[in-house]
């Protein structure tokens, strides 16, 4: 049986910015890194084996707006964040016309935390995403990206 474990850290701080209602914000690129833990079959010895990272990048204000992430604003790059990134169903959504129905979120907390679920759903509707399906947290992690699904104009 193998776990999955994200290891999380702030890798970039923009310089301050001001949204349209004078709040201000940073930019800050913060990298998932998933490690593994598995028990190897031949030594039944425990490893860890660190996978592909992937960066997010996430708006933080320092007041003003209820983000998900103000709590990293000031927040230097190297400092570690708790951060799962999970790949979820989500109602068809468009980016420069194509149409994506998966979404990989950026999470701030860990599932076997209590808060799970809140956080989980804060970023959702953060970032509006609506989930498709089933579905019923926690949900497994995975290090992909959104998959494009390809529609056609059906002709009459």
């Amino acid at each position: 049986m193998a776990t999955t474990e994200y290891f999380s850290e702030v890798v970039e701080v923009s310089n301050d910015k001001q949204d349209k209602s004078g709040n201000t914000y940073r930019t800050i690129r913060v990298q998932a890194t998933p490690a593994v833990s598995r028990t190897n079959p031949f030594t039944k010895q425990e490893e860890v084996c660190p996978g592909t990272s992937r960066t997010f990048t996430v708006n933080s204000w320092q007041g003003g707006v209820d983000s998900p992430w103000n709590h990293i604003f000031n927040m230097p790059a190297g400092t570690p964040v708790l951060g799962t990134q999970v790949k979820l169903d989500v109602q068809p959504y468009e980016i420069d016309g194509k149409t994506f129905t998966t979404a990989t979120i950026l999470v701030p907390d860990t599932e076997d935390s209590p808060t799970w679920t809140r956080s989980l759903d804060t970023v959702l509707r953060w970032d509006n995403f609506t989930p498709a399906g089933s579905f019923v947290p926690p949900i497994n992690v995975i290090e992909e990206t959104a998959t494009e699904e390809v529609t056609e104009a059906l002709e009459v």
